[in-house]
């Protein structure tokens, strides 16, 4: 009786492995669709990597890749919904390899966007400078954020297994990431409070050059490493195994908080 389960076991997951290995074969695909002038922007997507550009004067939508997906475009009043599905069974998600993630290019006009949510569930997402974006949204559950520049009102980044590299933000940020580093950060202000936390990785922030940062509420800590900083005048403290930096400014509407339990802190 234990062979036979075993025998029928071991059909199903040939037939699994021959049913990916077709999915392989599937043909190339290219897709694109203009997209409506709103103020707001929601890209969802289970298996994609993600680029955002700003080229021209055209809002449109490009899809490419190997097997067609199921792309929907939805608007409510003045926001666009974008939910690209490459896999419809649940057991698929596990053959593909990351050579066969499908590609979205959004491009968007200069001065168009209230909001923007990219949100992909494996994937990279590659943004180059963006400045008309009052808020942006930026999650991956598996794969690299890249961010080469942000001048807005708010900027959210959410990682679970993946790297994070940001150029000059100017704006409050929460960054929250599980398994990777943040591995660039330059801050061109501090608005507000800000959050950083990052359970397994390094951090690396550059804090606001030729202004007073003595006014910035700072409270930056790993559980498990070390604190390191170019300016003197930051007073880095032991703590267990980890080290921690206060700055504690009464009153102060900036604040910066940077959390990491394994992890080494660069901040200059």
């Amino acid at each position: 009786m234990r062979k036979k389960i075993l025998f029928i076991g071991g059909i199903i997951l040939m037939s699994l492995l021959v049913l990916g290995s077709l999915n392989s074969y599937k043909k190339h695909y290219e897709y694109r669709s203009n997209i409506k002038n709103v103020n707001k922007v929601q890209i969802n997507s289970d298996f994609s990597n993600i680029k955002l550009i700003s080229k021209d004067s055209d809002f449109y939508l490009e899809s490419q890749g190997v097997g067609k997906p199921t792309i929907d475009i939805t608007y409510t009043n003045d926001k666009a919904i974008i939910n690209v599905l490459t896999f419809n069974k649940t057991w698929k998600k596990m053959l593909p390899g990351k050579k066969n993630r499908g590609k979205i290019l959004l491009n968007i006009p200069p001065r168009l966007l209230d909001e923007l949510h990219l949100e992909t569930k494996n994937g990279d997402i590659d943004i180059d400078y963006i400045a008309e974006v009052s808020r942006l949204s930026l999650i991956s559950d598996v794969g690299t954020i890249r961010l080469s520049g942000f001048q807005g009102e708010f900027l959210n980044i959410k990682s679970g297994n993946g790297s994070i590299n940001l150029g000059e933000v100017n704006g409050q940020i929460n960054i929250k990431n599980k398994v990777g580093s943040l591995k660039s950060l330059v801050l061109k202000s501090v608005k507000g409070e800000n959050n950083i936390k990052i359970s397994n990785g390094n951090v690396k922030v550059e804090l606001p050059k030729g202004i007073k940062t003595d006014d910035i509420g700072l409270n930056i800590s790993t559980k498990n490493g070390k604190i390191i900083s170019k300016d003197s005048n930051y007073t880095i403290s032991n703590k267990g195994p980890g080290k921690e930096l206060i700055q504690n400014v009464p009153n102060s509407t900036k604040k910066l908080n940077i959390s990491v339990l394994v992890g080494n802190i660069e901040i200059n």
